[in-house]
Parts: structure tokens; sequence; C-alpha cells
């Protein structure tokens, strides 16, 4: 019945397929008869535009021939037909068929498309989705949406691995993407979330909380680089990073630009150049944040906050000035936003010093630029000073009048620039500002003599240093009191006390150091050597701390003054600047400046001059390569060696092979302080430093110092090293000698043999120890021994006299000439006559110079103790150095000899001698940062010597250490004891809370000494500060390395409930500091106990029901109450990484490659390892560019070590991994490891090799590798 009933319908359908499917023939042949592309490309649009309005039959069974084209007969390329399939006008939703038909074959065609082309056609149907569909689908479109939704899925389907999805999720996250339909964007925010394993692995936790200590200029700042434009962190690939990380790092910022001595670590932080001038609006916004939070601070204090100008305020006009100066920021911009936020939030506490900060800027620049950039201040007139009554004339003796006088001190600057540019200012003086404006008029038309009792210079300098009718007179009067005209003293010892300085603006500043060079450089000149005034000097010494005034000052100083007193052989001149430079300014002076001065005193050196000058150069070099920190040391010296364009001069002395010497000390505590060892591609210019300084001074060194040397240094050294004379040929040469000086009866002969000679010394001596008595010729062949030849005499007089105890005291069998050498030290150094010496010189000197007005006590204790260094010599006046002074780096050295030593006789007499000296390094111009790097640069030496680590920082630190924030109350009791406890800090884990605490309080601002003048520490700043001195007395702790870190790290790991709640981050940033600015015994624990927590049972076994990217997350695992083990101790190595220089994470990238890597077996132990190392590959890349394709190597070796362990399907992370992998290649390393990287997927299982067949371009075809397409 069926088949009788339809039978007609049946033949007609059969008719009408037979029909089509000729058709279809038909337009088949047309294409396979044609040769050209293009026309293809026509013949398919024709026959679309043919086909688009038929039946769904029809348009089935063409596209149906279509796909036996692409497949069977490869006519037309699959990526050629779905690119112009899907470029047809007329695929539109409402060609329904037409449109769903397209999209099915699209989807079987795929497979053969390669990844490029899969990627356009994802681009299209993302376009199509966006255009096509509103939010308020319609019926009648679920099927058309459907069959685009599926081409998309089957593009991001992991298994089908069409494209990478690297590429899918960087063409996903593009910021343009508009929204679309509902199952579109599901499926594309699917995708995204996946991705969020591999921003996981490339995050720091805590990052945007993380926050560094501000060092001097040179230290390395990569790793907190931000954005200049948004500030936001450079993080690479458009993966859905945390919110956070993605976020304006504004508290970075700010907490930097708040810092002492931070200018040019925001200029490396934020990239500013200051050849390429230009605002910033972010550093623009956060100078104003930085004045309104500066107001609200005043708000809150008590009634003495304006007795003085607070150091806070004091470096607030420094950063404006600078910034505003390079035109970094706009001066009209901060002032027109201060009046904004001033209008709605009333401040007026601190009104007068946000006024001193202004007149800091507007005294110094007004003259250079138009009137209008400066009217806006007059608008803050309007809104912080609406008094009705005049305000009081401030008390000038009370240095805050600087600042009570400074609107009326602005005001008056303004109108006289208004006035010289014919510019009407139509607004009065404000009422409040009358009585001291009428009183400094008074004072400028006075005829009255200006005393520096009072501050009244400062007002009129301040009102008028833009007027020199006024302004002359009482810089004048500076000028006179430093120079002691007005008492006719030309060695006046008075100076002008730093709250005069302070009170003084820039623009004053900067015309009474020009006043001041000036005088010098006419000194030099003169023909008749004039003793410089000591008040002069030490003015000039205390204005070359301030910053602001760079370019007249330290600038100045070695560019125009210097050389002044070079061309002029003024040597007398040099010698008080050089003196002045060694003991007053070498704090906070950028060290390329201390490089460059260095080389400019080697020069010198091959000048003749007086004993006097040529000690006082040695000593000024000595102190300069001493105090270069380790970064410091590295960075100058390189430049000398790998620069394009090579600084002019040589820091290696010609002449000086004890300078030589020091150098390469130097240089080997650098390098192993900076753990530059373990980064070799850095060091790579130290070959050539060593050898130029072997070249030009050939010494040899000891073994106990070499031991001490870094393996490069010592591999250098040993292949250059110079064996010594030995002391029988010595003793014999000095015996000869002696015989033909006393045979010589003539005067001339005798002092012209004896001073040409390098052992006259030796004879000397010699002469002395068998006669008791010295021949009168030879005190004038010492005479007439030049500088540089002394030297060498003194060298071979050490060498005989060792030689000649050693002989008397020891069996000559006996190898003791270092025991013999630390007892002729001893025996010097603790001479009666010295010590008392020393002690006059302790009792009426202070190492707080700067709070003295009057030089009296030290040029007293000078005619005391005269200094003569030849007999008939004339001297040059000494105003700061002394023999007790210039002993102190020569101390420095001999404490580290006797620590080489390092046996029980010289560790006594080390001990006897700190004893007695101890107490002379509170002179020391870096005391805590000499003690911190001995005990950094000899810790395994130092570790069996508890007693010797406590007389270090008792006799050294503790004295200058006064206060509980710098050494804590727990080691001070322990250094009361009179023996040593080592389980005293072992097991009371309080103590370690309480170190971490200090750091974290002095970052946040807490228990601030506001007594410390930064510009005189050694440190620049409160956090530095008290990060040294906690790693200091860490150092001198009585345990081993290993318990001090695990019990610091246990802070987190498992006494994480101690700390406040949301307070962990700190303790975390803090702990990460501390760690990273200790030795590698100590950083290396923590890696110690990533490998434990590797090879821990939960970790290989993974036993929890969460993934690894779960109780890897720090926010989740706290939320959620989860095993914090794991999480904790990967915030704390995030943050000491973080807090690495580049060194230490070289040390890192050996240890995971030679212990971590062969222990990796699970997937888990691959990703936590990928958690450690990874979210650092952007620092690496920018420090060390081999460094990301040594990551690279290893995560393959480890995941092909993975692959061979396990079943085919037994990896459960395989997608996280590899999307890795390819972030590691398009964002890194790209085909530079190909080869390597090639040969290793080879080896990898099927699935793997599938979806890392785009990192090298595997044929996947050629091995069997079959992709299953899923419809």
């Amino acid at each position: 019945m069926e088949e009788v009933m339809f039978d007609c319908v049946a033949i007609q359908k059969s008719e009408r397929s037979k029909l089509m499917k000729t058709q279809c023939l038909d337009q088949a042949k047309v294409l396979k008869e044609c040769d050209d592309d293009v026309a293809k490309k026509d013949i398919i649009h024709k026959q679309l535009c043919a086909i688009k309005d038929q039946t769904a039959y029809n348009i089935q069974t063409y596209f149906e021939q279509l796909h036996v084209l692409v497949t069977e007969e490869k006519v037309i390329a699959a990526r050629v037909l779905c690119e112009q399939l899907l470029a047809f006008e007329n695929l539109i939703p409402e060609n329904k068929w037409l449109w769903v038909e397209t999209f099915k074959l699209i989807k079987k065609l795929l497979s053969s498309v390669d990844y490029k082309g899969v990627r356009e056609v994802m681009k299209i149907c993302r376009e199509k989705a966006s255009k096509c569909f509103t939010k308020d689908l319609r019926s009648d479109e679920i099927i058309q949406i459907n069959a685009l939704v599926d081409v998309l899925k089957y593009i991001f389907d992991r298994d089908a691995c069409l494209l990478p999805a690297y590429f899918i999720i960087t063409e996903i996250q593009k910021p343009d993407t508009v929204e679309m339909h509902w199952k579109v964007n599901h499926l594309i925010s699917n995708y995204i979330n996946e991705f969020t394993n591999v921003a996981q692995m490339l995050s720091i936790i805590f990052l945007p909380n993380l926050l560094p200590v501000v060092e001097h200029g040179d230290y390395v700042v990569n790793s907190w680089r931000l954005d200049p434009i948004t500030l936001k962190l450079n993080l690479k690939g458009a993966l859905p990073y945390n919110q956070q990380l993605t976020q304006p790092q504004t508290k970075l910022l700010r907490f930097i630009l708040e810092q002492p001595y931070s200018r040019d670590f925001v200029c490396s932080l934020l990239n500013l150049q200051k050849n390429q001038r230009g605002t910033n609006i972010q550093l623009e916004e956060n100078l104003i944040w930085l004045i309104l939070s500066a107001m609200e601070r005043s708000e809150g204090v008590n009634s003495t906050y304006e007795e003085t100008i607070p150091s806070y305020w004091l470096h607030l006009s420094s950063q404006v000035i600078y910034f505003v100066l390079f035109q970094f920021a706009t001066f009209p911009n901060i002032i027109n936003s201060l009046y904004n936020a001033l209008s709605v939030k009333k401040m007026s506490r601190g009104r007068n010093q946000l006024m001193w900060v202004l007149l800091q800027f507007i005294s110094g620049s007004i003259q250079r630029n138009p009137i209008q950039n400066f009217l806006p201040v007059l608008d803050l007139f309007d809104l912080l000073y609406v008094e009705k009554e005049p305000l009081p004339i401030p008390d000038v003796t009370n240095p805050s009048c600087a600042q009570l006088m400074a609107p009326t001190c602005i005001w008056i600057h303004i109108t006289r620039k208004a006035k010289l540019d014919h510019y009407i200012i139509t607004r009065s003086l404000p009422l409040a500002l009358k009585a001291q404006y009428d009183f400094l008029q008074q004072l400028a038309n006075s005829t009255s003599l200006l005393s520096t009792n009072d501050f009244t210079i400062t007002l009129l300098c301040n009102a008028y240093s833009t007027n020199q009718e006024y302004f002359s007179r009482p810089m004048a009067a500076l000028i006179d009191t430093i120079l002691g005209i007005k008492s006719n003293n030309t060695s006046n010892h008075n100076c002008l006390s730093m709250q005069m300085l302070d009170s003084l603006t820039v623009h004053s500043k900067m015309s009474l150091i020009h006043s001041i060079v000036t005088h010098l450089i006419a000194q030099s000149k003169s023909p008749t050597p004039n003793i410089i005034s000591p008040g002069l000097i030490e003015t000039y010494s205390r204005l070359l701390v301030y910053t602001e005034i760079e370019s007249l000052g330290i600038k100045g100083f070695l560019g125009q003054l210097l050389p002044a007193v070079f061309k002029s052989h003024a040597w007398g001149v040099l010698h008080t600047l050089l003196e002045m430079f060694s003991y007053r300014i070498n704090f906070h002076i950028p060290a390329h400046y201390k490089v460059q001065l260095l080389s400019h005193l080697n020069a010198l050196v091959t000048i003749k001059h007086s004993v006097q000058l040529h000690l006082c150069i040695e000593s000024t070099s000595l102190r300069i390569i001493t105090g270069l920190a380790s970064y410091e040391m590295l960075s100058q010296i390189s430049r000398y060696y790998i620069a394009d364009s090579k600084p002019s001069g040589s820091i290696v002395s010609t002449d000086s092979e004890e300078l030589n010497r020091t150098l390469i000390l130097t240089l080997a505590r650098s390098i192993q302080n900076t753990s530059s060892n373990h980064d070799k591609s850095s060091l790579s210019w130290c070959k050539d430093f060593v050898n130029h300084i072997m070249q030009v001074t050939p010494h040899s060194w000891n073994p106990y110092t070499l031991q001490c040397f870094p393996s490069q240094i010592r591999d250098l050294l040993n292949q250059t090293n110079v064996s010594s004379e030995t002391n029988t040929n010595l003793k014999k040469m000095v015996d000869d000698q002696y015989r033909t000086w006393i045979s010589l009866t003539n005067e001339a002969e005798a002092i012209s043999s004896g001073g040409s000679s390098t052992l006259f010394f030796c004879v000397v001596f010699k002469m002395l120890f068998e006669t008791d008595n010295i021949n009168p010729y030879a005190i004038k062949t010492i005479e007439k021994i030049g500088t540089r030849n002394i030297a060498n005499n003194l060298r071979n007089l050490s060498d005989y006299i060792i030689s000649e105890i050693k002989r008397c005291v020891f069996r000559p069998k006996d190898n003791n000439e270092s025991q013999v050498c630390f007892y002729i030290i001893q025996s010097l150094l603790l001479k009666p006559t010295f010590r008392t010496r020393l002690q006059d010189f302790l009792s009426i000197n202070s190492p707080e110079y700067w709070k003295q007005n009057n030089l009296e006590n030290l040029l007293q204790f000078h005619q005391k103790y005269p200094e003569k260094f030849l007999p008939d010599e004339v001297s040059t006046p000494i105003y700061f150095g002394n023999v007790c002074l210039r002993l102190l780096p020569v101390l420095d050295l001999i404490i580290h000899r006797f620590i080489e030593f390092s046996t029980n006789q010289p560790i006594k007499a080390l001990e006897n001698i700190l004893d007695t000296f101890g107490c002379l390094y509170k002179f020391h111009e870096r005391p805590i940062t000499y003690l911190y790097n001995t005990l950094y640069y000899y810790e395994q030496k130092l570790r069996d010597f508890p007693g010797l680590k406590r007389k270090l920082i008792s006799c050294i630190a503790l004295e200058i250490c006064t206060n509980k924030f710098a050494i804590s109350d727990m080691y001070r009791k322990y250094l009361q004891f009179s023996e040593i406890n080592d389980n005293m800090f072992s097991k009371d884990t309080s103590y370690y809370s309480e170190i971490v605490k200090k750091v974290l309080d002095a970052i946040e601002d807490k228990n601030t000494q506001t007594s410390i003048d930064w510009r005189f520490n050694e440190f620049p700043n409160y956090p530095t500060f008290s990060l040294y001195t906690t790693c200091m007395e860490i150092l001198c702790l009585p345990q081993a390395p290993a318990i001090t870190t695990h019990n610091i790290m246990d802070i987190i790991s498992k006494r994480y409930g101690n700390i406040p709640p949301g307070k962990i981050h700190t303790w975390i940033n803090a702990i990460g500091l501390i760690i990273a600015h200790l030795p590698e015994s100590y950083f290396m624990t923590v890696f110690e106990r990533t490998r434990e927590l590797l090879n821990s049972k939960k970790m290989k076994d993974w036993k929890y029901k969460q993934s690894p990217f779960v109780m890897f997350d720090f926010k989740t695992v706290y939320n959620s109450m989860l095993d914090k083990e794991f999480v904790n101790h990967l915030a704390v190595v995030h943050a000491v990484i973080q807090h690495f220089n580049i060194g230490q994470i070289s040390v890192l990238i050996e240890y995971i490659n030679k212990v971590l890597k062969p222990l990796i077996k699970t997937e888990y132990q691959m990703i936590y390892v990928c958690h450690i190392i990874c979210p650092f590959l952007s620092r690496l890349e920018a420090e060390v560019p081999r460094a990301p394709m040594d990551i690279t190597l290893i995560l393959y070796e480890v995941l092909e070590q993975i692959d061979t362990s396990k079943n085919e399907n037994s990896l459960v992370y395989l997608d996280p991994i590899c999307d890795l992998l390819y972030h590691l290649k398009y964002m890194y390393i790209g085909d530079m490891l190909k080869t390597e990287i090639e040969t290793i997927i080879k080896k990898l299982s099927p699935r793997l090799r599938m979806r890392l067949r785009f990192i090298t371009r595997l044929n996947v075809v050629n091995e069997n590798i079959c992709i299953q397409t899923k419809f």
C-alpha cells in the first residue's frame, strides 16, 4: 500500500535528486577544468549565488560535492574554500540552510586546513557571531547559531588540536572583543578559564603587595619595572592574569617616592630618561598625592611640628624640584590639582610647609619661565590664607621662621616677575601676610649689619634671591661669616649650621655654593698660597649633601673645581678638598662620581708631590675603593672593560700595588656577596681586569686569602701569580747594599746611592738593629727618596722584618710567615703612645660632626698631636683627617686578614685589637655595611667562631646601634652573657618574629627614628637601615644557617595563625627581603625545603580531591581552609626570589637543573616547580638572555622524564603544561632551541606529540598520529 500510495512522490524525489546531482557534477567539472585559483574563487562565488535560494536538499547536495572536490579529488584547497565560503556576502542567518550547510562543511574541512587558516576561520566565526546575532535571539535562529558554535567548539577542542591553544586565547583576549550571544560567550569564557592555570604558573604571589628597599643609584630594579604610561606590570601574553596584577601598581610607586634618595629608583622603575623629557602623568599624579599625604600628616601632629623643618618635607621638596626640573611633571598642573583637592578637603595645618616646598621651585625657576606658570599659586593663597587679621611675625631665632615666611617670599618673587614682564596682577596682598611683608621690606631697606646668630639672613635670601639689589647684601654676609672676614680671622673655625642651610631655598644654596667654588678657584690661582678657611670648607661639604643642587654640587666639584685646581697645581687646595671628600661627603655620592675621582687620582700619582699629598691621594683612593657597595663595584668596573664607549682614564693604579690589591679584594667581595660567581656570563670582563692589574703591579697572594676568593678570581690569580723573592735572596741583597752603603764616605754619593734604592729602608733597619744608631747621612737620604719609591721601600722592609723576626723566633723549618705578620701588626697597633692618642681623639671628637658648628676641638687635637711627614717638609693644614681616622680603612683590611688565617692564636690577637680600636668604628663612614659585608663574605670561616662574631658586633656596631630598632633586646642580652649559649635562639621562636617585625614596621613607616639624618648616614632611608642591621644580627647568631632560615620560614609555614588577618603578605615580604640579603648558605635552605616538599609523600602520591592548581593558589587555599603547606612555602619562595639579585637567581636555576630535575617524576612536582621559576622569566630575559632558554630546556627534559614513567593516558594536566610551553616559545625563545626541543618531542607519547606539534611544526601524520574528527 505504501509503495503504491507514495509512488508518484518517490519517483519525483528520485528524479529531482538525479537532476541535482547532475547539476553538481557539471559544476564540479567546471571547477576541475579551471587551473587558475582566482578563477576558481569566482566560479564558487557564482555557484553560491545560484544555490543560495534553493531548497535545503539542493544546498546539502551541492556542499557534499564540494567536500568531495576538496578531500578526494584535491581540486581546491580546504583553506581556500573555507575562506571563500565565509566571505560570501549572502552568508547571513536569514539564508538558513545556506548558513547551516556552510558551517557543517567548514567543520568537516578544518582538519585539512593548516593552523594559520584555522585561526582565520575562528576570527571570521567570531565576527559573524557578533554581527549576525543579537542578545535576544529569535527562535528561528537557534539552528544557525548552533551550527556556528559547533565550528568554534571543534576549533577549541584540545584533542582535535587544530591550532595552538595559545593562539586561540590570544585572539579571544584582544581588548577590542565585543559582547556576543551567551552561547558564544559561554564557550569563550570556559576556554579563558582553562588558561587561568597557565596565568597562575606565571604569577608571583602577592606581587602587588611586595615592596623593595630603596638602595643607592646603581641598584638593579628590573624586577620592579612598570609601564610608564599605565603604571602596570609588564605581563607577557594575553592570559587571564589575576585582576590585582593587571591594575596600576600605584602602591609601589608611592612607597618608593616616599623614601629618601629614591629618585634614581623612580627613574629606573618608570624608565625615565633625562635626555627624553616629557610629562609622565602617573608620576605627576602621585607627586600630588605625596604632597596631599604630607598635608594630612601635618593635620595630626602636635604643636611642636613647626619648630623645625621636618625631614619629610625636605625630602618632598627635593623630589618635586627634581622631577619638575627635568619636566617629568608640570608645575602648573601640580598647583591646579592641589587647589582642586584642597578646595574639597580643607587642610591648613601644613600650609606653610606646602608653601616652603613651592618656594624652592619658584625661586629657582621663575626667572626662566613665563609669569603665567606661577599665577595659579596665588589661588592657593585665597584658599589657605583667609585670616581677617595679619599673621604675627615669626621668631627669627627659630628655624621654622623660614617656613612661616614662605608664602610672603613667594608673593615677593611673583610680583617682581610680573613687574619685569609688565604683567598686571589685579589681586592685592592677602591681609594675613601684610605684617610679614612689611617686616621683610623693612629688613631689605635696613643698613644694619647682618648676623648668623638668627635667621634674618636666610629670610632675606629666600625673599630676594632673584633681586640682586637686595640679595647681594645677605649673601655677602654669609660668605663673610664662613671666611672669617668680620673677625679678621682667615683661619675661621665657624661654619654655617645645617639648620641655617636647611632654612635657605635651593636657589639661595646654589648662589652660596657658586660663591664658595669661585673663591676656591681664585685661591688656587693665587701666586701666594693662602690658608683656606676651615669654616668655608666645612660649609662647602655640607652644601654638597643636598641632591637638589647636584649640578653645582658634586658635579661642579668634579667637573669644575678639581680640574681648575689641577691646572693651577694648587696642591695645598687639592689636599684640603680630598680631605673633605674622604671625611665629609663620601656618603650618598653616586658611584660613577666616586670612580671618576679615582681615575683622576690615579693620573695624579704620576706627578711628583709632597709626601703628605701623596699619602692623602692614596688614602682617598683607598677609601673610595673600600667604600664601593658590591653592586656598585661590579657595575662601575665593568664599564672600563666592556662598554662600547669606555670612560677616559683608568681605575687601576700604575704605581700602588696596595691599591690594586684592594681592588681585587673588593672585587672578590662584590662577586661573592652578590653570588655573581654563578652568573659567569656577566663576569667575562674580570679576566681583562685582573690581567691588567697583574701586568702593572705583579704580586703574589697568600693561600689563606686565595682560599676565600670566588673560584673565578682564584683561578685567574693562580694563572698570573708572581712568585715573590725568597727570604734568602732578600737578605743577601740587603746585606750587600748595607756593606756598600756604609763603606761610602762621601755624603753626596751616599745620598745618591740610597735615594735610588728600593732596599734603603731595609738597610736603615739593619743599621739600627745592629748598631742601635743611625748614620746622619741616612736621614738626609730618606728625605730625598721620592714618594713613589717610598712605597717600594716599605714593601721590601715589611718582607725583610718578617723574615728577620721569623729567623730569630721560629725554627727555620717552620713556615710561620703569617703568624709573624700578625705578631708585628698587633705590636704596632697596641703601642701605648698610639693608644693614648686614640683615647684623646675619642674624648674630644664626636662622629656627628654635622651637628657641630665649630672645628676648634679637632684643630686642638692636631695642635696636641702634630703630624710631620718629612723633617724639613712644610705641611699643609689638616682640618678633617688624622692618623686615627686614616687607620680605619687599613684596620678594615687587617681584620679580614686575621679572619682568613682563622686559627685560635690570630683570633685572640684580633679580639685584642677589636677591644682597643672597636670604639673608633663610630667614626667609620659605613660601619654597619662593613660588618655586614665581612660577616657575609667570611660566613663559612666565622661559622666556627661564634665568640669572634659576638666580639665584632659588640665592638663595631653596638655603640652605633643605640636603639632597640637596630639590635634586638634579646641579642643585647646575649651579648651580656659571659658564655655563648647555642640554644638561646634555636628554641625561642618568638625572637625571629621580633626581628622580622622590625623590618616590617620600618617598611610600614612605624617606629621611624626621626633623629636620624639620612644625609649623613651610610643608609639612605629607614627600611634599608633596618634590613641591614637585622641581617647583621642574624649573621652573628651562634647557630647553623639552616636552623636560622628554617626558624624564619616557620613564621609563615607553622605560626601563620599568629599573624594579624590581612597582614600575611607584609610578613612574607619582610621575610623575603631578609633571606634574600643573607649568604648562600642561608637562602639555599629555602630551596632545600622545596626539595623536601617535592620529595614528600603527599606531593608524589597526590591524594587531594583538589587539583594542584587549587592547592597552589594562595587565596583559594586560605579561603577554603585547605592544607597550607604548599602555598605558604611557595609564597615565601616568590618573595625571596623577587628580592634576589640576578646572581642569586642563577644559583636557583643551577639548583633546579642539578638537584630538583632528577627528582621530578610526576606532573604535580613539575607544576610546583613551574610555579616557582616561571613567574620570573621576564626579569631573567632582561638580565640574563640565556636563562629562559635554559629553563625551557629543563622543563622539556622534566616532561620527558614524567612521560616515560607514566602510561600514555595517565597525564591529567597535560593541557596547562603544554600551554605553558607554547607561552615560552612565543614570548621568550622562538625557534632558538628548535633542534633540542624537536628531539625531545619525538620521544614523547602520541598525546603529547599531538599537542606540541606546532612547537617545531612536527609532522605528526608521518608518525601515525591521526586526528579524530568529531561530528
